[in-house]
């Protein structure tokens, strides 16, 4: 082969490599699709909480204690018992660090797209989440499958340059805030969220986003190196429906309704007979 096919064959295979490890390492398959995420994020349950290696003291700071905070000043008028979603929980980051700093009156949804991710979420919280504190949910963020304004405080961490659409994830996140109710999202900041053309927000481009689907108060603050924290507030009154419990609050994947006959294991849609069922500890809809 000449010399110059020599040159454009590696320069080829540099091309390719370089592409795989954008699509595979630095996106971590959002490219690839929901699939490809989920499939990467299984690999690598296990091993998440080691190379993260959260700060507790830092974690508390910056996000036990403002849910803490907002939770205190509204208790009173919070119809009981008091349900929080952690939307792309992950290992249950958000739900630990919120239970440890705002007490163990409150309960937990934790919704993620891989199993395995929610296995570890659950063995994190062994010990430290009361009988039916905190209920698992294998689905994808992008299309929740929970009541409208069914949740006081909405979190969604590390998450939006993950999904194909995070306008969508947002929209969804306020639909399911309760008016008033408070939102805690990330934004992927710094050199690497030009690695997610078409998933990275401007702050001021996400705070207008965020304005527009009907947030009232929006703050955006520096955090990690390659996030800020963004706290904002749904807008409406402190008006509150009835005290919802676990059925009320569930929507069905097949016709969007909350209508649910039975308990324990397993609920069945009322509208349409989808089923809704827990096993080992985590609940999924059952495949059509």
């Amino acid at each position: 082969m000449p010399l110059a096919g020599w040159v454009l064959a590696f320069l080829a295979l540099g091309a390719a490599v370089a592409v795989a490890c954008w699509l595979l390492v630095f996106t971590e398959g959002a490219y690839l699709g929901p699939r490809v995420v989920t499939v990467l994020y299984d690999r690598y349950a296990g091993r998440y909480d080691r190379v993260k290696a959260y700060d507790k003291h830092y974690e508390r700071h910056f996000i036990g204690e403002p849910v803490a905070r907002f939770l205190a000043e509204r208790m009173e008028v919070l119809p009981q018992p008091v349900w929080l979603l952690d939307a792309a929980s992950g290992t249950g980051r958000f739900t630990q660090t919120v239970m440890q700093a705002a007490g163990s009156e409150l309960r937990f949804v934790c919704l993620d797209s891989s199993g395995p991710m929610l296995e570890q979420a659950f063995r994190n919280l062994d010990g430290i989440a009361a009988a039916g504190q905190v209920f698992y949910v294998q689905h994808n963020a992008g299309s929740l499958p929970f009541a409208d304004n069914a949740f006081p405080v909405v979190a969604c961490l590390e998450a939006l340059e993950f999904v194909p659409q995070p306008r969508t994830l947002i929209g969804e996140l306020v639909r399911v805030a309760r008016p008033g109710g408070l939102l805690m999202l990330t934004n992927r900041v710094g050199w690497q969220s030009h690695l997610f053309p078409g998933r990275r927000f401007e702050r001021e481009q996400l705070a207008g986003l965020l304005r527009s689907r009907g947030c009232s108060y929006v703050s955006i603050t520096p955090w990690q190196v390659d996030y800020d924290r963004v706290l904002a507030v749904k807008e409406g009154g402190s008006a509150m429906p009835p005290p919802l419990d676990w059925r009320n609050i569930v929507r069905c994947e097949s016709c969007s309704q909350v209508s649910w006959d039975g308990y324990g294991a397993m609920l069945r849609c009322r509208q349409c007979g989808a089923v809704f069922t827990e096993t080992d500890g985590i609940w999924r809809f059952a495949a059509s």
